[in-house]
């Protein structure tokens, strides 16, 4: 069972409550790790530029990587069971090659702007000047 379904199952099944409580601590830890090394990543991407060295901007390079192959590695869960019915194998086997290429390219490139969207708006923000306001 994956962890949306369970989440569902205890939501609406009381009885399970301390289950249900784990489940959302497990989702909360997730999501503000990812949170996290985004932020970090995007930390990196500002020293690199700010310094402009390229030591700094293979690290930042490297964590950039190490994210979006993190953040990939969920595409293969969207991997369909295509035609199931289908009797011949080597027509199934290249549709289903064929979707996996289409999944991975759609994949790539959302995760792709994605991250590259935050990190580039965080070091937007972070080198935009400071406003204090007057009175």
């Amino acid at each position: 069972m994956n962890v949306w379904a369970s989440v569902r199952k205890h939501l609406l099944d009381p009885r399970d409550e301390q289950a249900a409580s784990d489940e959302l601590r497990v989702i909360s830890r997730w999501w503000l790790e990812f949170a996290r090394n985004v932020v970090t990543v995007a930390g990196l991407q500002l020293l690199a530029e700010a310094t402009d060295n390229w030591l700094l901007r293979a690290v930042a390079f490297a964590a950039y990587s190490a994210l979006f192959v993190y953040c990939f590695s969920y595409v293969r869960w969207v991997i369909p069971n295509v035609f199931p019915s289908l009797k011949n194998q080597n027509v199934r086997a290249l549709i289903l090659i064929v979707v996996l290429i289409c999944i991975l390219i759609v994949g790539y490139r959302l995760i792709d702007w994605g991250l590259g969207s935050v990190i580039d708006e965080i070091v937007r923000l972070q080198r935009a000047p400071v406003r204090v306001p007057a009175g």
